[in-house]
């Protein structure tokens, strides 16, 4: 995780780092399995080599994206890098997370997947997705915040009594005279 040691500030730690999750290279799987069935049947050769190479494309976007996406929480800060060509880059100051949402498939449940999406107080989101462990970065997210920006204790108004309202409403107005 290059992009998130090389951008760390002083004093800033690593608190959790995750990655994408290996259900990416499902696709390129999928390509493999249908290379080989065509591969069999003698008369499904060109078909074979369409699917051989449709598997390279896909297993190269998968693997790109795979070592060129990296997530982080810091105790200052989260940050996220994807990409190779187009590179997207998210820094965002704990302070300034507003909220952050992780959705499973069924899919996702059973092998540890998921989205997550950070919004910041401006209320722009960011959706990532195929996070491997998405509820231990929110965990450790969600933990860092609290620990750095508790939130503020709300000590409850007292209420009036109701014998002082009525004492309060049952008393005349006074006038005073003017004095000469």
């Amino acid at each position: 995780m290059s992009y998130v040691r090389n951008n760390l500030l002083s004093d800033e730690k690593i608190i959790v780092e995750t990655e994408l999750h290996y259900i990416i290279f499902a696709q390129t799987t999928c390509w493999l399995l249908l290379t080989l069935i065509f591969a069999l049947i003698r008369s499904y050769h060109a078909a074979s080599l369409l699917f051989f190479i449709l598997a390279v494309i896909a297993g190269a976007r998968a693997m790109i994206a795979y070592l060129q996406s990296e997530f982080a929480v810091t105790n200052m800060r989260v940050l996220i890098k994807s990409g190779l060509i187009n590179v997207r880059y998210l820094e965002i100051m704990l302070r300034n997370v507003a909220s952050v949402q992780v959705d499973q498939s069924l899919l996702g449940r059973l092998c540890g997947y998921g989205s997550v999406k950070i919004c910041d107080n401006g209320q722009t989101c960011s959706l990532f997705r195929y996070i491997d462990n998405p509820f231990e970065f929110r965990k450790a997210l969600q933990k860092e915040i609290d620990a750095r920006y508790p939130a503020p204790q709300t000590t409850p108004q007292k209420q009036p009594s109701v014998e002082a309202s009525n004492n309060e409403s049952s008393a005349e107005p006074t006038q005073s005279e003017p004095s000469a």
